[in-house]
C-alpha cells in the first residue's frame, strides 16, 4: 500500500479530514495535512504498544500512560521527518486510502 497506508493509520487520519470539512473553506488550511498524519501515525503507535502483550497492561504511574512531549515528543519528530519527505504521489496514496474510512463511525 504505501507508507502511512496501513488502515489503523488511514481510519486515524480519516477523523481529521472529517472534522475539517466542518471548517470553512477560507479558514483551512492549504497544503498537506502534515501534523494530522504525524499524530495519527504516533497514537496508532502508541495504542499498539499499550496492547503489545495482547491484552492492556496499565502504567503503576497514570503519567506514564500520558499522551505528552516528555514521553511521545521524540518519536513525533521522528515521523515527522519522513512525513515532510512525502512526495505529491504518496499524498495523494495516504488520503486515497483514508477516504473509504469518512463517516463511517457513528
Amino acid at each position: 500500500k504505501g507508507a502511512f497506508c496501513s488502515r489503523p493509520i488511514s481510519d486515524t487520519l480519516a477523523h481529521y479530514l472529517e472534522i475539517r470539512e466542518c471548517i470553512p473553506q477560507a479558514l483551512r488550511q492549504t497544503g498537506h495535512p502534515r501534523g494530522a498524519l504525524a499524530l495519527a501515525t504516533v497514537s496508532v503507535e502508541r495504542a499498539l504498544r499499550m496492547y503489545s502483550t495482547g491484552i492492556y497492561v496499565k502504567p503503576e504511574d497514570r503519567r506514564q500512560s500520558r499522551f505528552s512531549r516528555k514521553h511521545w515528543g521524540v518519536t513525533t519528530e521522528e515521523v515527522m521527518i519522513s512525513v515532510m519527505k512525502t512526495t505529491s504521489r504518496g499524498w495523494k496514496k495516504i488520503i486515497k486510502a483514508a477516504i473509504p474510512y469518512i463517516r463511517t463511525r457513528k
